[in-house]
Parts: structure tokens; sequence; C-alpha cells
């Protein structure tokens, strides 16, 4: 078992959409920003296209630790690994009130 990341805070980059062909992606641009993840956050993490299940702050900060594994085998279902793209929204203090997952393909 390697350093576990505090469960309160994570980095991310923006994700900026791009059309393709077939779909929207997200990449990330930009540097990493700090956010905090406070204990009473609502996170939903996907379970399929439209379904989201409600999760709290120590299931949330595990999924995405698994995702970013390179071996995100320890993901397990009904949960799985969608490219690491949330959609978030912050209050006044930068502090993260909601965290969903974006379910794809």
């Amino acid at each position: 078992m390697g350093p576990h990341r505090d469960i309160g805070v994570f980095e991310a980059m923006d994700a900026q959409p791009k059309c393709t062909s077939n779909d929207w992606i997200y990449h990330g641009e930009g540097e990493p920003k700090g956010y905090k993840l406070p204990a009473g956050v609502k996170g939903e993490l996907a379970t399929g296209p439209g379904r989201f299940q409600a999760v709290n702050r120590e299931e949330l900060s595990k999924h995405i630790d698994g995702c970013l594994r390179e071996d995100y085998n320890v993901v397990k279902q009904p949960y799985s690994c969608y490219g690491n793209v949330y959609e978030i929204t912050l209050d006044s203090k930068g502090e993260v009130q909601t965290m969903r997952e974006r379910w794809s393909v």
C-alpha cells in the first residue's frame, strides 16, 4: 500500500469539452487546482447512463483514488471509471458543495 491522499482535499484541472464525430469528450487543461472536499459534500457516482448513486465523502474520495490508479480494478460494481470527469459546484469559500461523476462509454 502506498501513501494515501487526505480525503478532505484533491487536485483537478478544468475540463474543456471538445466535439468529435461521435460525442463530446473532455480533456483537462491548465495547471491542477486544489479543492477542499468538506465532510458534508453531496457526492454522486455514475452507475450507468442517467443513473447515479449518492455517496459520502469517504466513498467519493476512495473512488477518485481508485480511478487514478493504473490498475483501477479496485473500483467495484455498480461503479466504474469513466475518464475522471466530474461536475462540481463550489460555495463562496471555494469548497466543493456537490460533485457528480459524468458517465461515458
